[in-house]
C-alpha cells in the first residue's frame, strides 16, 4: 500500500472511530514490514515547558494537512521525555535524531505558543504550505541584522560562544563559511520557528545532529577543554572566561537559534529576508490560499513574479554575445 493510500485509509478510520482530534494528531503507523508512516505530511513539533498541560490549546487550529508531534520536559520517567536543556534546540535535534530515517515530508518546529512567540499569522500560513515546493522557511516576522558577539562581550564570555558557534559549524562540515580569524556575525530570523523539508534535513548525517545535541541539550559545556585561540576572531579583553564551563549553558546552546537557517536552510550566515521568490516556493498564492504570506492577486500574484523574471532573464541573455539564452537558461538552437 503506497504512503498516501495509508494516510487516507487511517484518516477514514479515525473518522469513523469519533477520535478527538488531539489524540489522532500525535501518533503515526506502524506497518509490520517495519516501515513508519506518519497521519499527515506536516508534522508540527512544539518546544514548551509547563506552558499547557498534555495538549497545546492550539491543537484544533491544525489544518487537515498537519499534524502534532509533543515531547515533555518535566518527567524523566514519563513517555516522551526530552531533557530540559538547549531551548529549542534541545527538542528539534531530539526529533531529527529519533526520526532520522522516518521524518515527515515537512516538519515545523515551534515554540509553546506559536501565534503569540513570534508568529501572529502561523496557522494561516501553516494551511498554506506547499508540500512540492518548500525546503526552509522561517514562519517568525523578527528579523536581526548583522549579529556579533558585543552582548557577550558585555558578559566577558564571547570567545566561549564565538568556539561554540564554529564547533557547531564544524559538526556538519560548515566551519569553512566561518574562517579562521573572521569575526563572527550571522542575521536570522529570532525566535525558531520555522518549517523545513525532509530532504533538507538528511542533507547532513545522523551522527552530526547526535553530536549537536549531545553538545546543546545537556548540562555540559559545549566545548571541552581549551579554547583554540588560532582560531578565534579575538582574545577577548581583561576578565573574559578562557574555558567553556556550565555556567555559560544557556549562552552557548543558543547557538541553534543563531545557526539553524544555515544548518537546516542551507542559507549563508548574514541570511536573506523573506523575498516574494521564497515565499512563492514555500506557500500557496493568495489566490489560492487566502492568509498566504505569498503573493497575491494581479501585478503582485505569484504566477505574475514568476513572469517577471523570466522576462528579466529574457532580457538580459538578449544583451550577452555568442548564442542567444532562452529564458530559462537554455540554448536557442536556430541561433548556433
Amino acid at each position: 500500500m503506497s504512503v498516501r493510500a495509508s494516510r487516507t485509509l487511517f484518516r477514514a478510520l479515525l473518522a469513523s472511530m469519533c477520535l478527538p482530534r488531539q489524540l489522532a494528531t500525535s501518533r503515526y503507523i506502524s506497518h509490520s514490514n517495519g516501515d513508519n508512516t506518519w497521519p499527515t505530511p506536516i508534522v508540527v513539533v512544539p518546544a514548551h515547558f509547563e506552558e499547557w498541560r498534555k495538549t497545546p490549546p492550539w491543537q484544533n487550529k491544525l489544518p487537515e494537512s498537519a499534524s502534532s508531534y509533543l515531547y515533555q520536559r518535566t518527567s524523566l520517567n514519563e513517555p516522551a521525555h526530552s531533557p530540559n536543556f538547549g531551548f529549542e534546540g534541545g527538542v528539534h535535534l531530539q526529533f531529527i535524531v529519533e526520526h532520522y530515517e522516518n521524518l515527515p515530508d515537512i516538519v515545523v518546529f515551534t515554540r509553546s505558543h506559536p501565534e503569540l512567540d513570534g508568529s501572529p499569522s502561523f496557522f494561516e500560513w501553516l494551511k498554506c504550505i506547499r508540500l512540492d515546493g518548500l525546503t526552509f522557511t522561517s514562519f517568525n516576522d523578527l528579523y536581526v541584522e548583522n549579529r556579533g558577539m558585543l552582548a557577550w562581550k558585555k558578559k566577558k564570555i564571547s570567545c566561549v560562544v564565538e568556539q561554540c558557534w564554529r564547533d557547531m559549524l564544524r559538526l556538519f562540515n560548515l566551519d569553512h563559511m566561518l574562517p579562521a580569524g573572521q569575526a563572527p556575525f550571522v542575521s536570522f530570523y529570532a525566535g525558531s520557528q520555522f518549517s523545513v523539508s525532509q530532504k533538507m534535513i538528511q542533507r547532513h548525517s545522523r551522527q552530526a545532529y547526535e553530536r549537536a545535541r549531545e553538545i546543546l541539550s545537556s548540562n555540559q559545556p559545549c566545548h571541552r577543554g581549551d579554547l583554540n585561540w588560532t582560531e578565534l576572531s579575538s582574545w577577548g579583553g581583561k576578565g573574559e572566561a578562557e574555558r567553556d564551563a556550565t555556567r555559560f549553558h544557556k549562552d552557548t546552546s543558543a547557538a541553534w537559534e543563531h545557526l539553524n537557517h544555515v544548518i537546516l536552510g542551507g542559507q549563508p550566515l548574514l541570511g536573506p529576508r523573506r523575498s516574494t521568490r521564497n515565499l512563492c516556493q514555500s506557500f500557496h498564492d493568495k489566490a489560492r490560499c487566502p492568509g498566504s504570506p505569498a503573493g497575491g492577486t494581479g501585478a503582485d500574484s505569484c504566477h505574475a513574479s514568476l513572469r517577471q523574471r523570466v522576462n528579466a532573464a529574457s532580457k538580459k541573455a538578449k544583451t550577452r554575445k555568442g548564442p542567444e539564452i532562452g529564458p530559462f537558461g537554455s540554448l536557442n538552437r536556430s541561433s548556433i
